[in-house]
Parts: structure tokens; C-alpha cells; sequence
């Protein structure tokens, strides 16, 4: 893929929840069907296949939707999950994974802050410390405004040689990628207001 996709955030002023996209073949900026979600800043997205998919963010208060939109089509549609899900964040990461089977996609939903502090960005808030995957069907289905089913289940993790000083503190605004079959988690800000430099491997076999 050839091009970047840019979604909402904070201008000097409000919160935006517009779509553009650049192509590095063209140098030309489109602008994208507008996704079902309230303008917010703080989501997390990711590309996997011809899919985008949005997570969270912050509009006033956390949030937990997820929304998909498909690239070839213009079309978006809401993931509607059937039980239990994440709680809502913000400055969080979400990560493609593998899919145990060819029809579905995976995701993987890490950190994030849960309450923002009270002072803004002078301080720390509260930051989620766990991992959830999300499981939705690689096909949408092509009716406007559709909705769509996911499944979530919280990931349990261990450390590495059983040190729990092997494990990632609770964190938010920190970097998350997918490399081969791990995820590397780097830096961020912990609930204690100090910016990190650590770095962290997750692997999912």
C-alpha cells in the first residue's frame, strides 16, 4: 500500500473526527467518507488488508467503539461486540495479528489510559495495563451505516523466566508494531508521569 491515512485529533481548537488520505505516488490529500464516531483525539488505528480499523480514543470522556472501513468500497461499518469487551482508552495501540482461520481478521488492543488527569497534560492519569484481542469477520457486509460482530477475550500475559519485572508497567502514548510473530511495545508515560525508554517483546506463540 502506497498510501497514509490520517484520522481525526486535536487542531488548536475542539476535536475532529474527519478522514483524509495521502498518496506518496501522487503527493495528492483526498478526503474520505467520515467515520460513524464522534470527533475525538487519542484513537488508536491500524491497516490490515484492505481495512482500516479505529479504536477508542477521547471525546470529553474515554471510548470503546470500533469501527471498519473498507478501502476499496468507502464504506464503514460498527463492530458491535457480543459479550465482554475492553474498557475505554485512549493513546492506546492496536496491533494486526495472525487469524486462526482465513475468514476472520485479528487485532490486538494494548494499554492505554483509562482516566485522564485532572490537570491535563501537566500530569499522569490512570493507564489500563492489559492486552485484548479482537476477532471480526474479514468480509463487510455492503449495506450503509452496517453493523458488523466482534469478539473479544482478554490475553493473559507471563514474564519472561516468571520476573514480573519482565512485564510493561500500565502506560499510554507509548509505539506498538507488529514484527514476524511478536509485538514490540517501546516507551510511552506511565501513571507516574515519567516518560519511558523501555522496550518490550510480546510474542504470540
Amino acid at each position: 500500500m502506497s498510501d497514509i491515512f490520517v484520522f481525526g485529533g486535536c487542531p488548536v481548537e475542539g476535536r475532529l473526527n474527519d478522514m483524509y488520505k495521502f498518496s506518496l505516488s501522487t503527493g495528492e490529500w483526498s478526503v474520505l467518507p467520515t467515520p460513524p464516531v464522534t470527533p475525538r483525539g487519542g484513537a488508536a488505528m491500524t491497516c490490515h488488508g484492505n481495512k482500516l480499523y479505529i479504536h477508542g480514543g477521547f471525546n470529553g470522556q474515554e471510548q470503546s467503539d470500533l469501527v471498519v472501513f473498507d478501502i476499496s468500497s468507502g464504506e464503514w461499518a460498527q463492530a458491535l461486540p457480543s459479550a465482554q469487551a475492553p474498557e475505554a482508552r485512549s493513546v492506546h495501540a492496536i496491533v494486526p495479528i495472525a487469524a486462526e482461520d482465513a475468514e476472520s481478521d485479528r487485532l490486538l488492543i494494548l494499554f492505554g489510559e483509562g482516566n485522564p488527569s485532572k490537570i491535563g497534560h501537566e500530569d499522569a492519569g490512570e493507564f489500563w495495563g492489559d492486552i485484548w484481542s479482537a476477532t471480526l469477520p474479514k468480509s463487510l457486509q455492503r449495506t450503509p451505516g452496517s453493523s458488523m460482530p466482534v469478539t473479544y477475550e482478554q490475553i493473559t500475559l507471563s514474564a519472561f523466566q516468571g520476573n514480573q519485572d519482565n512485564l510493561p508497567c500500565p502506560r499510554g502514548w507509548f509505539q506498538a508494531a507488529l514484527w514476524n510473530d511478536k509485538v514490540i511495545l517501546s516507551g510511552g508515560l506511565s501513571i507516574n508521569n515519567e516518560r519511558l525508554a523501555d522496550l518490550y517483546l510480546l510474542s504470540l506463540v
